[in-house]
């Protein structure tokens, strides 16, 4: 058979299911230039290897300065230097951001904890929070949060939280972690 091009509009099986093959073992298939595959990148995971105090009962930003090794980045989104994740030029689109938020207070003191996903510098849905009852404290609390967006070339996200202690320093533990994806 000689080399060519082949020129269709749609490919599927004769019988309108089952599983089309392109290529064979050992091949790679290339896509021509200027064409997309849709795929759910970047991807970020990311997760802070140090603790870093809080001010009590004070906004923060939470830092991601020095990180696990295992930090999945597949578009180099992420700056470790001032802890923003920026949406690549050509990855405008639908996002689900996830987090996790351990804070500890050695005088197990922790009263309330709040986190906030902030995009371009203003909060993003509000706030998730933990708060003990009957004035009750506690050592740790972890928060999870779960975001969807839709977020343009450029847009930045941050993470912050509130902690609110009776006694001592509130911290943000090497437990933390943001997860990061596009998925349309």
């Amino acid at each position: 058979m000689a080399n060519g091009t082949l020129k269709v509009e749609n490919i599927q099986t004769s019988s309108g299911s089952g599983t089309i093959t392109l290529g064979q073992s050992g091949e790679t298939i290339a896509l021509g230039s200027g064409v997309t595959n849709n795929s759910s990148t970047p991807i970020l995971f990311i997760k802070k290897q140090d603790d870093q105090n809080l001010t009590d009962a004070t906004l923060t930003k939470i830092t991601f300065t020095n990180v696990s090794s295992s930090i999945i980045d597949t578009d180099n989104a992420f700056s470790t230097s001032d802890s923003k994740f920026t949406v690549p030029s050509d990855k405008a689109g639908k996002y689900l951001i996830t987090y996790g938020f351990q804070s500890f207070n050695s005088s197990n003191d922790i009263y309330s904890v709040y986190t906030m996903v902030y995009i371009n510098g203003s909060n993003y849905q509000g706030s998730l929070g933990q708060t003990t009852d009957n004035g009750t404290t506690a050592r740790h609390m972890f928060i999870q949060g779960v975001r969807t967006a839709t977020l343009s070339a450029g847009d930045e996200i941050e993470f912050y939280a509130y902690v609110d202690v009776n006694s001592g320093t509130a911290v943000s533990s090497g437990d933390t972690y943001v997860n990061i994806m596009r998925i349309g």
